[in-house]
């Protein structure tokens, strides 16, 4: 309620307005988005929100094209760090999930990867430092993280793009796409589920 109130009563500025500023920013201002993309990918920060942001910013070709690569590289560097740190690291954000996470992905690997990717069952990050403890090969992993982030990458930059005009084509194509997406992925965990590998 607050929010609204803000925004009623302040002069809070239009995706046009908001896309010029970064447009203004130039390279330099692209340049600090993309580290900050990354750099926040790393950490428990909802990449989606970060894709959202691009969006806005850049509208949906230039937010993609900045989202979906950002986010692929964060996931390799968190993948390497989970290598190179090792499981001890990872459980101090809870032994539980993190152990449930690398036990997954080193009995499935490229599928688990897709699987969690496609739908987010697990935290991005989780799952990009999991990865590493689980040593699952890098192609394998690059190229699951590459497929499985794509709709729903793609899916946050439209909203952020379009979804200040709720009743245009773009924003209903994208909720359907989204959807569409959602459903094959919830399939695929559902016929993962009935065979006990996303309970053992």
């Amino acid at each position: 309620m607050l929010a609204v109130l803000a925004v009623l009563m302040l002069d809070v500025p239009g995706p046009s307005e908001i896309r010029a500023f970064a447009e203004s920013a130039g390279p330099l201002g692209l340049v600090l988005f993309i580290a900050i993309f990354v750099g926040l990918t790393l950490t428990p920060v909802p990449s989606s929100a970060l894709a959202v942001t691009a969006g806005l910013l850049y509208g949906f070709v230039g937010g993609a094209l900045i989202a979906v690569p950002s986010a692929i590289v964060a996931a390799l560097i968190a993948y390497y760090g989970g290598r190179t740190l090792g499981a001890d690291a990872l459980l101090h954000y809870g032994k539980q999930p993190a152990l449930r996470a690398v036990t997954f992905l080193n009995r499935r690997g490229f599928t688990a990867v897709l699987t969690v990717r496609l739908v987010p069952l697990l935290p991005f990050w989780l799952v990009n430092y999991s990865s590493g403890v689980a040593g699952i090969p890098v192609l394998g992993y690059v190229l699951a993280t590459s497929i499985g982030i794509l709709p729903g990458m793609l899916g946050f930059v439209a909203v952020g793009a379009f979804g200040t005009d709720i009743f245009s084509w773009q924003f209903a194509a994208t909720i359907t796409a989204v959807f569409a997406f959602s459903m094959c992925g919830a399939y695929a965990v559902q016929r993962f589920t009935r065979r006990g590998h996303l309970t053992n």
